[in-house]
């Protein structure tokens, strides 16, 4: 494709069904772009996105297999027009679009009571992909549990589902009925779906959704085990504004001097150097 950062003027690109392009070349000059449409460009790997943009662009994405999720992260897109759901319906019912195959419409309770995806609507919802052999998953249940109940009581548009990766009926009921939470059925089809569908290919994983069903972020796993529940609701500007609000220096109850902020649990002391961990 030519490089066309000389249309700055051009108000509507679309290039979709166009199997063989690869890029944009000049797509980031385009301050005036409202809407871009690529869906079903196979090839597709990198996407400037225009800088000092008039006016928000709208985007269709359906079926850029080879785009990163960073590019839609940068795009403020939600992944899950990535993974080629339709998102012509209201933006409401895209949890629907993701937990709904054709009478597969309901999770379940421990106490195997059916809950209706629709009676989820709204609600930021916790994906959780697990399995019960394994310690990693255990640690971070046990975090999962005490997280949820503090949230929960403090707020009901909150929810958990369990996605189990278990083969046995009988591993699986023992599980679940020690979660407080929800969980997709023992054996149902939606959970190989969904392991395609947000590429799971390693558990524990915590995949947190906004109340539109978007994608908030993949890392749920990694930001509960540094935050606990303070992590809710696992958006950037949230977590951002959480770490900004903590001084840049405490002190700590096992050693003298005090201790400057930084991201790793072991510490060298400069002014004594005695060695620790916090």
């Amino acid at each position: 494709m030519p490089d066309i950062s000389h249309l700055k003027n051009l108000v509507r690109l679309n290039v979709s069904w166009c199997p063989c392009l690869i890029e944009i070349p000049g797509l980031g000059k385009l301050t005036h772009l409202q809407h871009l449409g690529i869906d079903y460009c196979d090839s597709l790997r990198k996407l400037e996105k225009p800088q000092n943009l008039k006016e928000p662009i709208k985007v269709h994405f359906i079926g850029c297999d080879k785009l990163s999720r960073r590019s839609y992260r940068e795009w403020k897109v939600p992944t899950t027009i990535a993974m080629g759901i339709d998102t012509g319906e209201e933006e409401a019912n895209i949890l629907e679009s993701i937990l709904v195959s054709g009478c597969l419409d309901f999770v379940i309770t421990n106490g195997r009571a059916n809950v209706q995806v629709s009676d989820l609507l709204g609600k930021s919802v916790l994906l959780y992909f697990s399995t019960y052999q394994s310690p990693s998953c255990y640690a971070l249940f046990l975090k999962l549990v005490e997280a949820y109940h503090e949230k929960k009581a403090k707020d009901e548009a909150f929810e958990v589902i369990f996605i189990p990766f278990v083969h046995d009926r009988v591993a699986f009921k023992k599980y679940f009925s020690r979660m407080p939470w929800l969980a997709l059925p023992f054996d149902d089809p939606r959970i190989l779906s969904l392991f395609s569908k947000l590429e799971i290919h390693d558990i524990p994983k915590l995949v947190a959704l906004g109340p539109r069903g978007q994608i908030i972020t993949e890392e749920g796993r990694s930001l509960l085990e540094a935050y606990g529940a303070d992590a809710y609701p696992f958006t950037d500007d949230h977590i951002e504004d959480m770490v900004n609000s903590w001084p840049e220096k405490l002190p700590h109850a096992l050693h003298c001097h005090e201790l400057q902020l930084t991201p790793w649990v072991h510490y060298t002391c400069d002014g004594c150097q005695e060695m620790g961990s916090v």
